[in-house]
């Protein structure tokens, strides 16, 4: 058993299955499209890899926050009760701000040089990628789209169900591409699905730079 798939059966309680130690053993992050079937834990296996190297190692190669997107809220709330599990099992200090409406969330944006994990809806998060961010000051604007669009890692879960928000999604990855020569810090997506087809992220800018599909 490697480092990681030890270290994830500890946090997790259960052994990782092989896509979710394909994902924790990549040599770097990258941009990638998941189709994992229903029941596979698509969860755990994007965010103990994040929590592992950029919590956990303080990898430099690993965006420092990770914003994992849903289209409902009954899901974003799954999600975070499960990341908190997870932070508190692996004895880290990492915080989960849930950002769904009429939930007060912290000001995340005040501590960017410490690992932090967002947990929302597609509104919520796709808006402040926009600069417009629902439920926010205007005054949080711009700190809040600069710091989604460097040193983050956007995952999208249940994309079949995200509607016009999915090509919102792959246009601004296609624009973070397009000046990644002039970023900071890096910054990638993962889109998940277990229906999920690779034409279904051809918006005009990100049709010829997708990424290859990672399956079970």
């Amino acid at each position: 058993m490697t480092e990681y798939a030890g270290w994830f059966e500890r946090v997790a309680g259960f052994t990782p299955h092989p896509w979710q130690r394909r994902i924790g053993e990549l040599a770097a992050p990258r941009s990638c499209l998941l189709r994992i079937p229903t029941g596979l834990g698509k969860s755990a296996g994007t965010i103990l890899p994040w929590l592992y190297y950029a919590a956990h190692r303080a990898d430099t190669a690993w965006p420092r926050r990770l914003a994992f997107i849903l289209p409902m809220r009954a899901l974003a709330e799954q999600v975070a009760r499960e990341a908190k599990q997870w932070v508190t099992a692996a004895g880290l200090d990492v915080p989960v701000h849930l950002l769904m409406g009429g939930v007060e969330a912290l000001r995340w944006v005040e501590d960017l040089d410490r690992p932090a994990l967002l947990v929302g809806t597609q509104d919520m998060l796709l808006s402040r990628a926009l600069n417009r961010g629902y439920a926010s000051t205007r005054g949080l604007w711009p700190m809040e789209f600069g710091a989604l669009h460097s040193d983050t890692l956007w995952v999208f879960d249940e994309v079949q169900l995200m509607g016009v928000g999915l090509a919102t999604s792959t246009q601004l990855e296609a624009f973070r591409r397009a000046r990644a020569d002039h970023a900071l810090r890096p910054a990638f997506s993962w889109w998940m699905s277990a229906t999920l087809q690779p034409q279904w992220l051809d918006s005009i800018d990100f049709r010829d730079a997708r990424q290859r599909e990672l399956t079970e």
